[in-house]
């Protein structure tokens, strides 16, 4: 959604912090230029000093898109997510990078770049997969990090967070996978008046994000999230 610039507020949160990890929540890449978007993260990522990780998914298709002529069709916006991640990491590592894909093609060049990010070899990549579908799970699994969700629909939007039981046998199968790191990241959100942070630690999950969708609808939805900053972690 056009607004506040997600890289732009990342950026000078990044030079009034020195040890939190920057990133969104979450960029959908169907929706933005390859190389703007591989140049925004990775002057963040210099400015931190390498404290940024990039979520991504297909974004939601209710969010005014259509009103801007955006693509909407769920497929198209996959391949344009895979094609996207593709070639940022193929700029990330360096010039000269050519790439020739279905909706983009990059010519070989030496135009001069921001060079290699700080984080190496890239900046992390977390990456919605929603469970039980083999497509969205094997894009999520090729990254560094999963935000699993589960499409049910008698859940509000059709899709849900994961249950406890749904994110150790999601750990399991991530233990499993031949291709994921000790290191595999599973990210899961919510509020932790409604769900136990520490229970979905312990099923498997390795980041908790504080969700805060209702105070967008807020007078000052920043305040909000001050407000609930300064309560401190859940014990």
């Amino acid at each position: 959604m056009w607004g506040a610039d997600a890289c732009v507020s990342l950026g000078l949160a990044a030079i009034r912090t020195s040890k939190i990890r920057l990133g969104t929540m979450l960029t959908p890449p169907s929706r933005r230029r390859p190389w703007e978007l591989a140049s925004q993260v990775a002057t963040v990522d210099r400015v931190s000093t390498g404290r940024v990780t990039l979520s991504v998914g297909l974004g939601a298709t209710n969010s005014g898109f259509e009103t801007f002529g955006e693509e909407c069709d769920r497929k198209v916006r996959s391949e344009l997510m895979d094609e996207c991640l593709d070639i940022m990491c193929g700029l990330w590592a360096g010039q000269p990078f050519g790439y020739s894909g279905t909706h983009y093609t990059v010519q070989s060049t030496e135009f001069p770049t921001l060079g290699n990010t700080v984080q190496q070899p890239r900046v992390p990549i977390w990456c919605v997969g929603a469970l039980g579908r083999d497509k969205s799970m094997r894009r999520a699994l090729r990254w560094d990090g999963i935000i699993p969700q589960v499409m049910d629909p008698d859940a509000e939007g059709g899709v849900r967070q994961p249950h406890l039981d749904e994110v150790a046998a999601l750990r399991a199968e991530i233990a499993a996978h031949p291709d994921t790191s000790d290191s595999f990241d599973v990210v899961v959100e919510g509020q932790w008046t409604d769900h136990s942070p520490s229970a979905y630690r312990d099923a498997g999950a390795t980041w908790w994000i504080e969700s805060m969708w209702s105070a967008m609808s807020e007078h000052s939805p920043v305040a909000a999230a001050y407000d609930r900053l300064m309560q401190g972690p859940p014990s």
